[in-house]
This record gives C-alpha cells, structure tokens and sequence, in this order.
C-alpha cells in the first residue's frame, strides 16, 4: 500500500478547483482524509474521500451544481469512487451524534451515483476523527483549527453505529468487498474505541492479529484486500462484529480524543 498516484494528485487539483468554483466565498476548508493519507491506497480498491468546510447552510442551486460537476461522468474519478461531505463551520466546532451535514456525494467508475442534501449520520464523527489526526489541507488553514476534537463516547456510538450498519448490510449482499470491508472496519474500530485515534484498514489488522479467536478471519480479509482470492463466512463475520461491538460497549467512561 502506497500514498496516491500523480493521476490521483491531478484529480485532487480539479476537484478543489471545481468546488471552489461552484461555492465561491462560502467555501472555507477541504480536507483530503482516509486511505489516501495514512499509506493505504490502493487503486483497486481505495476511493478518495474528502470533507469540506463551508460557512453555512447551502441553497439547492449550489448542491445541484455540485452534483452536475463532480459526478463521474462529468469529473472522471480515476479510482474506485469518489466520497464528498460538506459540513458548516458551525456544525464541526460542535460534534453532536447525530451529526449534520450539508450536502454529501458518492460517484466513480462502479459505485451509482448518489447524492444526498443536508440531512445528519453519525458516520461524519469518524470523518471529523480522520481530519483532525492525519487530513491533508487541500483548502484553507488546518483541520485542528477548524475542527473541534470529538469527544470518545461520541465516537465510539458512531463506530457501534457504523458495525451494525455493515450487520444489516450483510444479510442484502454476499458480495466479497462489503465482507472484506465489515471484517477490517471492525478490526480497527476496536483500537479506535480504546485510543480515539483511527487506524488503516491495514495496520488496523495487523493489530488485532495477536487476538483470538477472530485473527485468522481478520488475517483472511486482509489477504482478499490484497487481492488474494479469500472466501469468507458470513456468519463468522457476523459473530466478530458483535463481538467487537460488545467490546466497545463495555470500555469505560472516558472524556475524549483529541
């Protein structure tokens, strides 16, 4: 696993002039975060994920003027997808469960497009985490300065939040990536509870491989991450989310992570 590719340096460079383009004054920040920043990538299977600060809430012609600009038939995305979010200024100096957000786009080469105007997940804590510890400035000052910690209890429901997503994504699908991917995001979701600092897939399951009884599972999505032909049991991998949920639901009270 490697840093990004010159192809995905120059398609960095036209989404933040695209969005600038589009938001003007309102813009305030773009953060580069994920994979893309923590040695991880992977062309075959990374996407680009990027969160954007903006001074407050968007009208629809912005939103729609995001979507007709940045989806992949427009802006060809050179990997994977593509995984946009915007939040006001306001919303990430106050991290809430619920966390709101302004607009949020998903697009590339096999993913459908979907776009989604001010609505509220927690998933976006676990963005904010990622911005705040390793985000790489595309835009505007740093993240430490525009994005408040969140505090660890907070993000712990987000992860728990994020597991049982991928329990209920698991009885629609058999398909081999969203396996892989529920298996790895449960490996480091279980440092990241305990820290408040989000691993890499990768070093995410290189850490959870001194821990039984789920090693040899954690070690077998990690093979078929690499491309390895791995077979996993969805019911093996349901019983190791549930058992690393019950695991974050049992730390105790901690204040938060900074």
């Amino acid at each position: 696993m490697s840093a990004p590719s010159e192809t995905i340096g120059s398609y960095l460079k036209m989404v933040t002039s695209t969005v600038g383009e589009v938001m003007g004054e309102s813009l305030v920040a773009l953060y580069l975060h994920g994979s893309a920043v923590q040695q991880d990538f992977d062309p075959s299977v990374s996407d680009v994920d990027i969160l954007g600060i903006v001074k407050g809430p968007l009208d629809a012609n912005l939103r729609n003027a995001l979507t007709r600009r940045l989806n992949h038939e427009a802006l060809p995305c050179p990997v994977q997808g593509f995984e946009f979010i915007l939040c006001t200024a306001q919303s990430v100096q106050e991290p809430i469960f619920a966390m709101p957000f302004e607009y949020a786009l998903s697009t590339g080469p096999h993913w459908p497009l979907q776009h989604e105007h001010s609505s509220a997940i927690s998933d976006t804590l676990i963005h904010l985490t990622l911005c705040r510890q390793s985000g790489r400035v595309l835009l505007g000052p740093s993240p430490s300065d525009l994005v408040a910690p969140v505090p660890i209890a907070l993000l712990r429901r987000a992860l728990v939040a994020e597991l049982e997503w991928h329990l209920e994504d698991l009885g629609k699908s058999l398909d081999r990536a969203a396996q892989r991917n529920a298996v790895l995001n449960a490996a480091r979701s279980a440092s990241a509870a305990r820290t408040g600092y989000i691993l890499s897939k990768s070093e995410g399951a290189r850490r959870w491989s001194a821990i039984d009884p789920f090693a040899d599972l954690v070690a077998r999505a990690f093979e078929s991450r690499m491309r390895r032909a791995t077979d996993l049991d969805t019911e093996e991998i349901r019983a190791f989310l549930r058992r690393v949920i019950a695991m974050i639901e049992a730390l105790p009270d901690a204040t938060h992570a900074s």
